[in-house]
Formats: structure tokens, C-alpha cells, sequence
């Protein structure tokens, strides 16, 4: 699997510190898949956090990342 990134996906993943392998975790064992107008964006959820990937898929095997959403989990307080 290629993955191209855009200069605003590296951007968001420095800012948000998520790595190239989770990127790579988020696009291979989704929790959610959308698609619309080409593009698509996958979500993963973990303890943690949640972590979405918007790409656009150029081949079978490439994809162009547009950019990667990380939000923390919430804990419930009672």
C-alpha cells in the first residue's frame, strides 16, 4: 500500500501526533467507512481516542491522504 500525503495531512498529523503506522492501522481495519464525491474517510476507535483518515483512492494499491482528525475519548463523570 503507497500512501501520498498532502502538506495539510502531514501538518494535521504532527499537530494531532499521529504516526505514519497509525494512519496505515486506520485505512486497513476500519471501524467506519464513508465515502462521498471520490474521497473517503475511514474511523477508527481506541481507548484513547478516535482517529479518522480522509483519502482520496488513485489505484488499487495508492492512496493520496487529504487529512487525519484525532479526538480524544471522553470519560464520563457521574
Amino acid at each position: 500500500m503507497k500512501l501520498i500525503y498532502t502538506t495539510h495531512a502531514k501538518r494535521r498529523m504532527e499537530q494531532r501526533r499521529v504516526s505514519e503506522k497509525e494512519v496505515r492501522w486506520v485505512l486497513t481495519e476500519p471501524d467506519e467507512i464513508e465515502a462521498y464525491n471520490g474521497e473517503a474517510m475511514v474511523t477508527r476507535r481506541s481507548a484513547e481516542r478516535i482517529l479518522k483518515v480522509v483519502y482520496y483512492q488513485m489505484s488499487d494499491d495508492e492512496y493520496r491522504i487529504i487529512t487525519v482528525i484525532a479526538q480524544r475519548m471522553r470519560s464520563r463523570r457521574r
